[in-house]
């Protein structure tokens, strides 16, 4: 193994060279899926909503020992894209994106979606919950701690915002909280081991790289060590093993020039508020990829570059 100091942005970032071995896997979905969601339960995944030509609500199992394929019943409201998906005990929940498909559709209100459905496995079907209370948004955060589900960020009609809802499955019932401290964003990334809660990147006139720690039991936010690049958006990421992964995603540069693409894995080290780079993934550059973590292995897949929408996935294993 070589361990060496890399510097990007007057950033530091320890490059740690040849660990990571990437497993295709087959996905015989056609076409591919940029901007879906996805969620585990039990020994499977699934992968719901996004957009090829049109939007989707199609609903697909993938088995995840078996590598097989099935469909399930489509989600009965609204195809979308940017949604949210969230595992709270046993219990799944999706909801809020965005309908539009037409360039105008980004000045029309009611393309920003606010409502929010429960899946049941065992019947394969969908019911309508409590609607989000705040306005309808697109490309909204999501974590779970305590069976307790976190929406934060999003763009709306108006532009991004700093809104932080917490939602209780028991109870039915949202509760806003204090907002997020750092610039109103969209397409922010966030992951918990269950405890903790890190955040951070998006886009709102600028990429941002800043990094922050939610703390649930004081309704608080720290300020952490920000990503060693110049910031991104549409990124991915996903904690497996109790280590904290980002991936993927665009530095966005403006529609003339479009910035450029990523397929790096960075991984976030909470104890020494530092980072590590990995190997690239092996695979094309994407945004609006998925994730999810079955296990001890991560798998990220679909998204899209500049003419291409993927429809390939792939896992790993984080090395020691």
């Amino acid at each position: 193994m070589w361990l060496g100091i890399l510097v990007l942005g007057c950033e530091p970032v320890i490059e740690q060279a040849g660990l990571t071995t990437f497993t295709p896997h087959t996905v015989p979905l056609a076409p591919g899926k940029a901007n879906a969601s996805a969620f585990v339960s039990g020994e499977s995944a699934y992968i719901v909503f996004g957009r090829n030509r049109d939007l989707f609500n199609q609903l697909w199992k993938f088995h995840i020992l078996s590598g097989e394929w099935t469909r399930m019943n489509d989600f009965p409201g609204k195809a979308r894209v940017g949604a949210v998906c969230a595992v709270a005990g046993n219990r799944i929940f999706a909801g809020l994106g965005y309908a539009g498909t037409e360039n105008t559709d980004i000045f029309t209100d009611s393309m920003y979606l606010s409502d929010f459905w429960e899946y049941h496995i065992a019947t394969d079907n969908w019911t309508r919950k409590a609607t989000y209370p705040g306005n309808g948004r697109n490309k909204a955060a999501v974590v779970v701690v305590n069976e307790e589900i976190y929406v934060f960020n999003g763009f709306v009609q108006k532009g991004s915002n700093r809104e932080v809802w917490k939602y209780n499955p028991v109870s039915d019932a949202w509760i806003r909280l204090n907002d997020y401290p750092g610039r109103h964003r969209y397409c922010t990334v966030a992951m918990t081991d269950g405890h903790r809660i890190f955040a951070g990147t998006g886009y709102n006139t600028l990429n941002n790289n800043e990094w922050w720690e939610y703390i649930p039991a004081s309704d608080s936010w720290q300020k952490r060590k920000s990503m060693p690049d110049t910031g991104r958006c549409n990124a991915t990421a996903f904690v497996v093993n109790g280590r904290f992964f980002v991936s993927t995603g665009r530095y966005y540069d403006g529609h003339l020039t479009g910035g450029h693409l990523k397929n790096d894995l960075l991984e976030y080290i909470p104890e020494s508020d530092s980072w590590i780079r990995h190997t690239n993934l092996s695979a094309p550059p994407r945004e609006n990829a998925i994730s999810f973590v079955s296990g001890n292995r991560a798998y990220i897949g679909f998204g899209e570059d500049n003419s291409t929408i993927f429809n390939d996935l792939w896992s790993f294993t984080p090395e020691e």
